[in-house]
């Protein structure tokens, strides 16, 4: 099982990878190679964390402190590497306004810590 998931996360780099090179290669892109390293490198972070929790206790207690460990690592790591910028806080507050009611402070709170202080339109 641990094999097929490795292959299957391979392939999906493979893909990944591959359908950006065409992209690149047809039409002239200029991919943000900054944004995206700073985003490996949190995804990096945050699945190095992951792992200890996951070598250092059973696999239920791994799961309930994983899950939420990973999210912390990853957010973090994509706040403190300032990944997000006021035009990502600009719509991630459009997509809040059409949450429900109950969630939405939650989430303007979040995208506000994540990419800054109140944005104005693009």
């Amino acid at each position: 099982a641990v094999g097929a998931v490795m292959a299957s996360g391979i392939a999906q780099l493979f893909s990944v990878v591959g359908i950006w090179v065409i992209i690149i290669f047809l039409h002239p892109v200029k991919a943000p190679w900054g944004a995206i390293l700073r985003i490996l490198a949190a995804g990096a972070v945050m699945a190095a964390g992951v792992s200890l929790v996951v070598r250092h206790f059973s696999p239920a207690v791994a799961i309930l402190l994983g899950i939420p460990a990973g999210a912390v690592l990853y957010l973090g790591c994509i706040r403190m590497l300032g990944v997000l910028n006021a035009a990502d806080g600009y719509r991630l507050r459009l997509i809040g306004q059409r949450l429900p009611a109950r969630v939405r402070p939650a989430w303007m709170k979040t995208v506000t810590l994540m990419a800054g202080g109140e944005s104005v339109a693009e």
